[in-house]
């Protein structure tokens, strides 16, 4: 195995898992000709070697995605209301409310919105897509780049006593660098909330589909102690969320300031139990999604008469086609968000239209299954068959 580990720079070991010809998975264009152009890369993961970070291994640079970038926080179907708790949370840490607030990774603003909503007056939003650029939130100071040392130069002597970096430290190599950043950037007493898809989650949730490009990481609670500790900081705080099929919600801070939680060791416990860095664990879940993709296609060869329609035009629903080998067999998927409408999707080139497309004679199959409860109860008041793979395949006739 080649390739060096993009957290800390030691040696990666053996591959765990691999999932080949993935086209960039969020590259949703206007023209069906650039789209069946996309560039595709076979996906491997491994664990470092030394600090256990799972990865991608020698993945594509992908820092240009986001000059581009389509997706946007406000479309997520749960993200609001998880933001909303969030900035209880915060508020609960009992920081002034006119203290300093960096926000890495902040998007179309829609976590800084709520809290500007809730009193508070000083943010710095920190993220190199258009949508960020385009945040207009009084008190919020917009950084348009990636986050690197230039953030020191910005902010000039001024420390943050909260930093959040939400869903984007599974984005982002150096990490190490990053959380010693991060550390930088705080001040004596503040805070340091970081959300990350758990690498627990997504096999005990069957939530592969998240194995992409952009996704650099896999984050265990072991492997990312390992980079705080050498950063100079201490987790102290673990929680576990529904967010993207299951995310650690970990709060770090000066390891002067705060000892480790006692929490860290419940969650290597729980870990331990499913072996994240094995292979044996990763084969596991293989041959499971290899009984998905045959029991999905042995219905679809059942109803070839009917048109197949996938829901839910994203990165993830890119990852499910091409995975169970659906590319020539969808006519069109359907989004509920207007910005997704009228392009098509990557690799496939397969047109994602609205719902009004819809006809009772269809057959739909719920690419967006994390959010399968609220499409179900569409495709039901629209008499529209449908399945859904997964977490197990399902049929509803």
């Amino acid at each position: 195995m080649t390739g060096l580990c993009l957290a800390c720079g030691s040696k990666l070991g053996g591959k765990l898992f691999e999932l080949e010809d993935v086209p960039l998975v969020d590259s949703f264009v206007p023209r069906r000709e650039d789209a069946i152009r996309v560039p595709r890369y076979t996906i491997k993961l491994a664990p470092c070697l030394d600090c256990k970070s799972l990865q991608i291994v020698n993945p594509p640079d992908t820092r240009g995605i986001y000059e581009n970038y389509i997706y946007e926080s406000g479309t997520s179907p749960d993200l609001s209301e998880h933001f909303t708790n969030f900035v209880t949370y915060v508020e609960n840490l009992g920081h002034r409310k006119d203290a300093l607030i960096v926000e890495v990774g902040a998007n179309d603003g829609l976590l800084l919105r709520i809290l500007h909503e809730r009193g508070y007056q000083r943010m710095v939003a920190i993220d190199p897509s258009p949508q960020t650029a385009a945040i207009k939130i009084s008190g919020v100071t917009i950084l348009n780049s990636f986050f690197n040392e230039d953030v020191k130069v910005r902010l000039g002597e001024e420390k943050a006593f909260l930093i959040i970096a939400n869903n984007c430290f599974s984005h982002i190599p150096d990490l190490l660098g990053k959380l010693k950043l991060c550390k930088s950037l705080l001040a004596t007493g503040g805070a340091i909330i970081v959300e990350v898809q758990s690498a627990l989650s997504l096999l005990e949730n069957v939530v592969f589909d998240y194995i992409y490009h952009e996704h650099y990481f896999y984050h265990s609670a072991l492997s990312f102690r390992n980079l705080v500790r050498r950063s100079g900081l201490n987790i102290t705080k673990i929680d576990l969320l529904p967010t993207k099929g299951g995310s650690y919600r970990f709060t770090l801070a000066h390891e002067e300031d705060e000892p480790e939680t006692a929490a860290v060791d419940y969650w290597l416990y729980k870990e331990s139990l499913v072996e994240i860095n094995a292979l044996a664990t990763w084969n596991n879940l293989y041959r499971y999604l290899e009984l998905i993709k045959h029991q999905t296609h042995q219905f679809l060869e059942n109803n070839l008469d009917k048109r197949l329609v996938g829901y839910g035009a994203s990165a993830t629903g890119t990852v499910l086609i091409k995975y169970l080998g659906l590319e020539d067999r969808i006519e069109l998927i359907v989004d509920d968000n207007p910005g997704r409408q009228g392009l098509y999707a990557p690799g496939s080139g397969i047109p994602v239209k609205d719902n009004t497309e819809l006809r009772s004679s269809d057959l739909c199959i719920v690419l967006a299954w994390r959010h399968s409860g609220l499409i179900q109860k569409r495709l039901r008041k629209l008499s529209v068959p449908h399945i859904c793979p997964l977490p197990f395949f399902e049929k509803f006739i």
